[in-house]
């Protein structure tokens, strides 16, 4: 799931990331490194946030 690039791409940090979402810092990479999955709430929130779709989250991450 591409988290980590919709986050970097909106400018965001995992603090400030996990602040909105009222979730810790920890979640929040954990969602990234792919350990958990956030919640449908969260990833609505997390979109909005980043500016982007729920869709590009879910999307495949990619690869440098």
């Amino acid at each position: 799931m591409a988290f980590r690039t919709e986050r970097k791409r909106a400018g965001r940090g995992l603090n400030e990331t996990a602040e909105y979402l009222g979730v810790t810092k920890q979640a929040v990479n954990g969602w990234e490194r792919g350990a958990f999955e956030p919640g449908i709430g969260a990833l609505k929130k997390m979109a909005e946030f980043y500016g982007c779709t729920v869709d590009e989250l879910l999307a495949p991450e990619e690869t440098d």
